[in-house]
């Protein structure tokens, strides 16, 4: 019993957690592109598979693969995003505490106009969720459906 009061303490007095990483330059940003870059490739072989061979018909598989349509695109988003982070001044950007009241600071280039409008890639991340979370349901929900079949009708 000590022993597990001395493993457990540490959750009870937390040290500081940083949502955010910082990758050191420049090899952090390489091998955060390159996990964008696997993640989107993943994303389109297994829409690829569910496409090819189907495990089933349900509306749950199509939200399943909007989902992964979703979660590539913010993958692209995100490969865009983080090239002209690092290509754009600082100053490109006008940042407030308010993301909403961000503004772009001029000379209004396309490249700027691009950056700002990729840099609300939530958009594409909490529609994949979204629609992730409407495919577990829904593959949840199918699952005791055939089970209440299978207990209602005595069969295995």
């Amino acid at each position: 019993m000590p022993v597990l009061f001395v493993l457990f303490l540490p959750l009870f007095f937390p040290s500081r957690a940083a949502a955010v990483q910082i990758h050191g330059p420049p090899e952090g940003l390489y091998v955060h592109q390159m996990a964008h870059c696997i993640f989107a490739a993943a994303m389109i072989f297994l829409i690829y598979l569910l496409s090819k061979y189907p495990p089933g018909k349900g509306t749950a598989w199509k939200y399943l693969k909007i989902s992964l349509f979703f979660f590539f695109m913010w993958n692209i988003n995100a490969l865009i995003v983080h090239s002209l982070d690092v290509r754009l001044p600082d100053d490109a950007l006008f940042k407030t505490a308010d993301f909403w009241k961000n503004r772009l600071n001029p000379p209004l280039t396309l490249e700027r106009w691009v950056y700002f409008v990729t840099k609300h890639d939530h958009f594409w991340c909490v529609t994949a969720m979204f629609f992730l979370v409407i495919s577990l349901r829904s593959l949840c929900r199918d699952t005791e459906q055939k089970l209440t079949m299978r207990k209602e009708t005595g069969k295995p």
